[in-house]
């Protein structure tokens, strides 16, 4: 019997080891420690309805044992961090910091900080009125009116202390640039006290509000013609054509000016004393509030082409 057991003594060592560091293998494979880099935003459950936090609850870092595989999948959408408020009163309290995973596989086995400081006061609601505020810029050559809110006042909650500073809530709306049609936009409503400071420790309701902007433009350009301003006529013959070079020209202006202007007339062209065909180099004469959009093309070349009478 004994014999048998060290039979092939050495192979059977072997494989027992290589069985051995195999299986340590798979159960390190399987569940390993790892920090979890994103932070994790504290909640407070079964806060009593007439308490309010006055500041925000800080976030937590969290290691976990799970898998790799597991763990390149992980958000910090799949785990839920919070303190259990129950029964707490007015004043200061530390409580643990609960930490639970959404899905399977995973185990949250520390949180840092462990236990939170906070302080709660009585609940207070009011109606605030809302402001629109507008930030950035349209695309050139427009403008736009004064926003129109859905509504003109939103009801603020939370603790008292906080409540007292909100002195107005905004509608902030911000132009890129490209902006050149009228629009309606979701706007969700910030809470700001007298200095400017944006109060985030307040609910807003409802938390956003339509806003309608009517964009018009201001600024127009397009191509318009260029007429020759003859005065006189030959004394010896007749104008059988008149050539401009150019004969359009671009301008830009207000568009209410734009769009009432077809051409720009030239300086005057006596031409009562010609006795062949004469070119001259006439300035524009350019409208109040109308202006080219290559300033420096404000000639043109006219050309007239004299006939003389036959004798």
């Amino acid at each position: 019997m004994i014999s048998i057991f060290y039979k092939n003594l050495p192979t059977k060592v072997f494989s027992l080891a290589v069985a051995i560091i195999v299986w340590v293998v798979i159960i390190a494979s399987q569940q390993t420690p790892y920090q979890f880099t994103d932070e994790i935003e504290v909640k407070a459950f079964n806060m009593p309805e007439n308490l309010s936090l006055i500041s925000s609850l800080p976030k937590v870092k969290i290691k976990i044992v799970t898998t790799k595989d597991i763990l390149q999948t992980l958000t910090k959408s799949d785990f839920e961090a919070y303190i259990d408020t129950k029964n707490i009163k007015e004043g200061m309290h530390t409580l643990d910091v609960l930490v639970t995973p959404k899905i399977q596989n995973v185990t949250v086995v520390a949180a840092e900080p462990s236990r939170v400081s906070f302080e709660v006061e009585n609940m207070m609601q009011r109606q605030v009125a809302i402001k629109a505020v507008i930030s950035g810029s349209l695309n050139t050559g427009y403008k736009a009116e004064k926003p129109v809110l859905s509504l003109d006042k939103a009801q603020v909650e939370g603790a008292e202390s906080l409540i007292k500073k909100v002195s107005e809530l905004r509608a902030e709306i911000i132009f890129d640039g490209s902006e050149s049609v009228s629009l309606e936009k979701e706007i969700k409503l910030k809470a700001f006290d007298q200095s400017g400071v944006e109060i985030k420790e307040v609910k807003i309701t409802p938390e956003n509000i339509k806003v309608n902007i009517s964009i018009m433009q201001v600024t127009k350009q397009k191509a318009v013609g260029i007429k020759a301003s003859v005065k006189g006529s030959p004394k010896t013959g007749w104008i059988e054509k008149i050539t401009l070079e150019p004969s359009t020209i671009e301008v830009k202006g207000d568009a209410k000016y734009i769009d009432a202007l077809d051409y720009l007339d030239t300086e005057d062209f006596d031409v009562s004393e010609i006795i062949k065909t004469t070119e001259k180099y006439l300035l524009l004469n350019i409208p109040k509030n109308v202006s080219l959009v290559n300033e420096n093309a404000n000639r043109v070349k006219v050309t007239v082409e004299f006939k003389p009478y036959n004798k």
